[in-house]
């Protein structure tokens, strides 16, 4: 797929599930774009000059409310996964020191 996609490398932000379409007997899925950093397009008018620049013919704008799309919970989340990572290695050098 990221042969396909080329030029679109870095922005699928999200997937849907494969779902089945039963007229043309095929297997689909969507895909969330967006900015390279996981954050939503700011405007609907750069989403429509994205769809346009990479003739995206059958896209649709949606409106995107998922709170981890969004830029400031993004940088939250990105540091709780740090936080998360520094226990383990705490709880790591607390076990192997009483040992």
């Amino acid at each position: 797929m990221k042969d396909k996609y080329r030029d679109l490398r870095n922005s699928i932000v999200n997937t849907s599930k494969i779902y089945r379409e039963p007229l043309s007997n095929t297997y689909l899925i969507d895909f969330l774009l967006g900015n390279k950093d996981g954050t939503a397009l700011s405007k609907r008018s750069i989403a429509e000059n994205y769809i346009e620049f990479h003739k995206l013919s059958e896209a649709a704008i949606v409106e995107n409310t998922e709170q981890k799309f969004i830029a400031s919970t993004k940088k939250i989340a990105d540091l709780d996964a740090k936080i998360a990572i520094m226990k383990l290695l705490w709880r790591s050098i607390s076990y192997s020191s009483r040992s």
